[in-house]
């Protein structure tokens, strides 16, 4: 590889493919696990065809990785490409290569990506989602009220 004194940490839902060796897959790995590899990490890839909660980008964010995902419909929800993070296309593997380049090569890159990152967790606190969860609850209280009216 071109980075061979990278380190590695991969982990998901499916059964490890045997492409990739045993000591750097964790299959449904431990919260604390996570958190381990996360905080390990200077780059997250997330190569992903589709996320539904980008949980693992905003989790990699919190954690201080530099965030390099697939543009599927998740991660577009947070990604600002050049902010907080980038956005390469599906399907295209050597897009990521650009990247990991870039951020192992330019510190202060990979600081402002990060530093993008923390701001963009910061907007995702319990406070916050409760505040939407009662505009929302209350916006469709209203309209059941104007249906009843009617």
């Amino acid at each position: 590889t071109k980075w061979p004194e990278v380190p590695l940490y991969i982990f998901g839902a499916c059964r490890r493919p045997s492409f990739i060796p045993r000591k750097y897959y964790w299959q449904f790995p431990s919260i604390n696990k996570s958190r381990e590899l996360y905080n390990r990490a200077k780059i997250w890839l997330i190569p992903s065809r589709m996320e539904g909660l980008p949980g693992p980008v905003l989790e990699a964010m919190a954690c201080g990785a530099a965030v390099v995902s697939t543009d599927n419909l998740g991660s577009a929800e947070i990604i600002k490409h050049e902010v907080n993070g980038y956005m390469v296309p599906v399907d295209q593997p050597e897009s990521f290569l650009k990247y990991i380049d870039l951020l192992l090569n330019n510190e202060s890159e990979r600081l402002k990506v990060v530093d993008g990152g923390f701001k963009t967790v910061d907007l995702f606190t319990w406070e916050r989602a409760v505040e939407k969860m009662e505009h929302f609850l209350n916006m469709l209280i209203e309209k059941h009220r104007y249906k009843k009216i009617r």
